[in-house]
């Protein structure tokens, strides 16, 4: 019994050990490693081939030798006409090595023969068949010209219309001494107290009495008003003598086309804003003359200048 009581004691203290090693936490069991994948290497993409752009055209010559027999009225055209001012321009074109051939044999031309005259143009020089950078053949071309006025060195009858000399009261004040910048840039003014001031409009000008700086008179306000569009011009006085005028000076005030401000005004289309178009609007608008001009708050000053020989061209 001593025997089996050892046994069972043994036995009991074995379960009560095992017992408290059951009640016991085991320990903790370690965190295993986060492995982390290797990263994804880009793939790259292939360059696309380089995209040759298609070879541009060849733009068409502007200037195509033609002939004379080509050339539409050569064959009755007036060319002695032409001549006073082409020996005008051969007097300066002469020292020039492809004209002086030209100009050194016009010089022996004589300019009253027609067939002279017209021999010579088809020996020295090439017609050519102009077109548009769009390979147009039709379009328009403007060149400079002198518009010719009627008018008298006083005011009677129909010369009603001033042409005005540069005024005492206008100053022109060049900026270019202080501000190299403004070379070729002028304020126009004029002195009130001892400030300057925008000088008159063209409304303000036609409104002022500027007796005693008239220059001429014509019989047409409208041709006037397009001689300072121009520039300058000729007068034929009642008198039979032909002078020149030219530009002398300027208001100060931004030039302002009239044909636009018909266009605004809905008065006009685009296409019929021309010279003809608005001299047209004026006749069958008499009375909107004047609103019309002081559109353009520009205005022209003009000079008398010599013309040696009035068959000469222009200037």
């Amino acid at each position: 019994m001593l025997s089996t009581r050892r046994s069972l004691l043994v036995s009991l203290g074995a379960v009560a050990l095992t017992l408290a090693a059951c009640t016991t936490a085991p320990p903790p069991k370690p965190t295993p490693p986060i492995i982390m994948p290797p990263p994804v290497q880009p793939v790259p993409m292939p360059e696309p081939p380089p995209v040759t752009p298609p070879p541009k055209p060849e733009p068409a010559p502007l200037m195509t030798p033609s002939t004379f027999s080509a050339l539409p009225g050569w064959d009755r055209d007036e060319l002695r006409e032409a001549w006073p001012a082409f020996m005008n321009s051969c007097s300066v074109l002469v020292r020039r090595t492809d004209w002086k051939e030209a100009c050194m044999a016009a010089r022996v031309v004589d300019a009253a023969d027609a067939a002279a005259v017209r021999g010579f143009f088809e020996t020295y020089f090439v017609p050519n068949q102009l077109r548009s950078p769009d390979g147009a053949d039709t379009g328009l071309i403007t060149g400079y010209y002198e518009p010719m006025l009627r008018g008298a060195r006083k005011r009677g009858g129909e010369f009603q219309t001033p042409l005005h000399k540069v005024p005492d009261d206008l100053l022109t004040i060049d900026l270019s001494s202080v501000y190299p910048s403004l070379k070729g840039m002028r304020l126009r003014g004029r002195l009130v107290g001892n400030k300057v001031i925008p000088y008159r409009s063209r409304a303000e000008i036609d409104r002022a009495d500027a007796n005693g700086k008239e220059l001429l008179w014509v019989d047409s306000p409208v041709d006037a008003f397009f001689l300072e569009v121009q520039g300058s011009g000729r007068v034929v006085l009642d008198t039979g003598e032909t002078v020149r005028v030219a530009y002398a000076e300027q208001n100060g005030h931004p030039y302002k086309a009239i044909g636009r401000w018909l266009i605004d005004q809905g008065e006009l289309t685009s296409a019929d804003a021309t010279m003809q178009g608005i001299k047209a609007w004026i006749e069958r608008n008499p009375t909107r003359r004047q609103e019309l001009f002081n559109a353009n708050p520009s205005y022209i000053f003009f000079k008398e200048e010599r013309l040696p020989d009035p068959r000469g061209g222009p200037k």
